[in-house]
């Protein structure tokens, strides 16, 4: 098993200077949308740090909306993650939910039930946030984005569910899906803003750097987590 592995970065880390008072302003919107019921929930979030991570993906970020989108996507990552991580024996029947209700929201702009979960509304903000001012054929790409991640949770989970063996290439296709890089990079054209212009982000130049990207991250995370299941073990 692998013990203290570290990666190479050859670059220098950069935050946003604004990461302490956008905090604030994200932990209030994820109270207010129920996502922090108790000061217990809060210590583990922040405890977590993925939320950090949007002010190193956005560390100049052109107005503070664009760094508290950031904060609020990421962070919504995180519990939607952390819902499919319960312990053995507990359902995950409304995280499963959630992911339905949601891709026929993204496909048709509305579900046919009223949406309860606080995942679920607090989606529902981020994606009015995230479109806005954004072109329509942005939108429809976005929109298809994120319903691909969450059809590769749920493709992940009924995996999990018949205890289906994936060799590398068939692991990778549905990683490449679930581990939700492709919305971060849509998402960073809000932040600019810019659009990637169509010819541009259909070239194989650009479908290499995203595929690549993607990739990293699904290998980082994937031996950092492994690290992290050895020392549990140990």
């Amino acid at each position: 098993m692998p013990q203290d592995v570290e990666f190479l970065m050859p670059y220098g880390a950069r935050v946003a200077d604004q990461l302490p008072a956008a905090m604030d302003r994200h932990l209030e919107w994820a109270r207010k949308h129920g996502l922090l019921p108790s000061q217990a929930a809060v210590e583990r979030y922040l405890f977590s740090q993925h939320v950090d991570v949007g002010a190193w993906f956005n560390p100049r970020p052109g107005e503070e909306k664009d760094l508290d989108l950031q904060l609020d996507i990421n962070g919504w990552y995180f519990l939607l993650d952390d819902s499919f991580e319960l312990p053995a024996g507990q359902s995950i029947d409304g995280s499963l939910a959630v992911c339905r209700e949601l891709i026929e929201f993204l496909h048709c702009g509305t579900t046919h039930s009223a949406v309860t979960s606080p995942i679920a509304a607090a989606f529902t903000d981020i994606w009015r946030r995230e479109r806005a001012g954004m072109s329509h054929l942005w939108r429809q790409r976005a929109a298809a984005n994120w319903a691909d991640y969450l059809t590769g949770n749920l493709a992940e989970e009924a995996d999990r569910q018949v205890g289906t063996a994936l060799d590398p290439e068939r692991y990778l296709r549905v990683r490449r899906r679930s581990v939700g890089v492709q919305p971060l990079l849509d998402l960073r054209e809000c932040a600019g803003p810019f659009e990637v212009p169509l010819l541009g982000w259909c070239s194989s130049h650009l479908l290499d750097m995203r595929t690549s990207t993607i990739e990293h991250i699904i290998f980082v995370n994937d031996v950092c987590s492994l690290e992290k299941m050895s020392l549990a073990v140990a």
